[in-house]
């Protein structure tokens, strides 16, 4: 009788378990701090799906010389966080010799394109590992728009994580509105005139430079790929469609 109750307990607890997928954008740096917060939430009992593009996935094996040294030493408790934590790779849809971050404007189109490819990698993984419980949340890279309308599909929350510091973050994330008060694209040539400073952010940001914003913004044509793209991703950072508010 007591095995059994055991044994519903933990079925119950397994049931009720948090389940994060995160999902970073294909470059080391984004990949190193989402895997700290991954590690943060394995050592709280949360189980997590770390999903990558096979590009970066297979460099990220490669430096760690195996997926288990990403959890390096003989601690118990690394031990329970490893088998907590599983990865998954899903393709690029780009070419195995494309340059990915030498050529940002075909890595964001195609990053923002991987939303069915994503869906379908979940929901296989979930048919084919009991072992973990549901999925409760989903953790993006600010910069992985195509995971919002998986969340929507798979009917749970999304939570964007964001890998820059805090003005870079804010700018980025009111980039629509700074194109509708002339702060970008960028004029490089005007960027040191005081009148020019960015004094209308949220979140006592400092004042800001037109330079000190993201470089893809110094863009001089709007029709630009790369431009257009992280226009897109900040509408989506704010949950927006057509229009911006500030």
């Amino acid at each position: 009788m007591s095995s059994n109750i055991d044994i519903n307990m933990t079925e119950q607890k397994w049931k009720h378990a948090l389940h994060a997928v995160i999902v970073s954008f294909p470059a080391q740096g984004h990949v190193n701090v989402l895997m700290n917060l991954a590690q943060l939430l394995a050592i709280r009992e949360a189980f997590v799906t770390f999903v990558n593009t096979e590009w970066i996935h297979k460099r990220v094996v490669e430096a760690s010389k195996n997926a288990k040294s990403l959890f390096s030493g003989d601690d118990p408790e690394l031990e329970q966080q490893r088998e907590r934590i599983r990865f998954l790779s899903i393709p690029d849809g780009l070419p195995p010799h494309h340059g990915r971050t030498s050529n940002l404007t075909d890595l964001f189109v195609a990053l923002q394109k991987l939303g069915p490819a994503l869906e379908d990698l979940l929901t296989t993984a979930a048919e084919k590992s009991p072992s973990f419980p549901p999925i409760t949340f989903i953790v993006t890279d600010a910069f992985m728009s195509c995971t919002e309308q998986v969340a929507t599909n798979l009917k749970v929350p999304r939570v964007i994580f964001w890998p820059l510091c805090a003005a870079t973050s804010i700018s980025q994330c009111y980039a629509n509105f700074l194109v509708s008060e002339g702060f970008i694209p960028v004029n490089v040539s005007e960027a040191k005139i005081s009148e020019k400073l960015i004094t209308c952010l949220p979140g006592n940001i400092p004042p800001l430079r037109p330079t000190d914003l993201l470089s893809f913004y110094r863009a001089q044509d709007p029709s630009d790929i790369l431009f257009k793209a992280f226009l897109h991703e900040s509408r989506k950072q704010r949950g927006l469609h057509t229009s911006e508010h500030i």
